[in-house]
């Protein structure tokens, strides 16, 4: 009831990609111990089959699950299509792990291998979402001081795209695989890298490597924030700077004082930054620029 209570009205802080997703992984084993609970301890008077209590079971499970996120409306919190598909793995999952392995049940063994295999499959489909973050978070640290590389596997979980069209090319030996961005006819089109492996105190300096498509000079935009900069989102409590780059190769070279000394006011935590972004403008609709990778030295 209380773990039911958390999930239905408790809004966590403001966290990264990882807690998020951990909080929203939350409903698989929660609404699997209810329906279990449901198995052992309702039996109602027309389940008198085995297969009935699990179908009753399941079905209490999956009727709570979606009354709570029909009762989450009535909060800060929006009813979730995903969560009540979490809800309903987590019950099947739970239920098909109980048949399999709890001995009382006269089931040949054949049988119970196909209900843990089943249940594994569901659970493994609930909890992917939090599988593919935690192992973009695990070569997000591994290729640190590498920030952002075209041929990661799950760098793309830890990217916001805004008004872009975004490709991974992989070209020949004769190049680097780089990301084309180009940019759509919107506001503020950009790719942004957030949850970025926050401790930037031994480096001296950010480098990104890009190239400008097209004949004419473009407008690049850098923004480069610590985790203090969420609580207020002023533009002067930031790093921003305008690069005008000529059509060509670029290795844009910021040392990592002028991020310190950027906001007004304070001193950037260069142990705590957590997003960067480089956008353009709406202007430069359908320009492109390849980008081939962000690193610290």
């Amino acid at each position: 009831a209380v773990l039911l209570y958390a999930l239905l009205f408790y809004t966590p802080r403001i966290g990264g990609l990882w807690s998020q997703v951990f909080y929203d992984s939350l409903h698989v084993p929660v609404f699997g111990l209810i329906a279990v609970s449901f198995y052992f301890l309702w039996r109602p008077d027309w389940a008198r089959s085995q297969i009935l209590r699990l179908v009753a079971a399941f079905a209490a499970a999956c009727a709570l699950g979606l009354v709570s996120e029909i009762a989450q409306m009535a909060t800060s919190r929006d009813a979730s299509v995903s969560d009540f598909v979490a809800d309903c793995l987590g019950a099947a999952g739970f239920l098909g792990l109980t048949v399999a392995l709890f001995p009382a049940h006269p089931l040949a063994w054949p049988r119970r291998a196909l209900a843990a295999a089943a249940a594994l499959v569901m659970l493994g489909w609930a909890l992917a979402p939090l599988t593919l973050v935690s192992a973009a978070y695990l070569e997000r640290n591994a290729q640190f001081p590498e920030i952002f590389s075209p041929d990661s596997a799950f760098g793309r979980k830890l990217l916001r795209l805004q008004n872009i069209r975004y490709e991974i090319v992989v070209p020949p030996e004769t190049d680097a695989a780089h990301a084309v961005i180009t940019f759509l006819d919107a506001p503020w089109p950009g790719i942004a890298m957030h949850d970025l492996s926050p401790d930037w105190t031994a480096y001296g300096t950010l480098v990104i490597d890009l190239e400008v498509g097209g004949a004419n000079p473009l407008d690049i935009n850098l923004r480069v924030h610590d985790a203090t900069h969420r609580q207020n989102q002023v533009f002067n409590d930031r790093f921003n700077r305008t690069f005008n780059l000529e059509p060509g190769r670029h290795t844009l070279e910021i040392p990592l004082a002028d991020l310190h000394d950027a906001p007004q006011g304070r001193a950037m935590d260069l142990a705590k930054v957590s997003e960067l972004i480089i956008f353009g403008a709406q202007a430069n609709a359908g320009r492109s620029f390849r980008l081939y990778s962000v690193r610290l030295e």
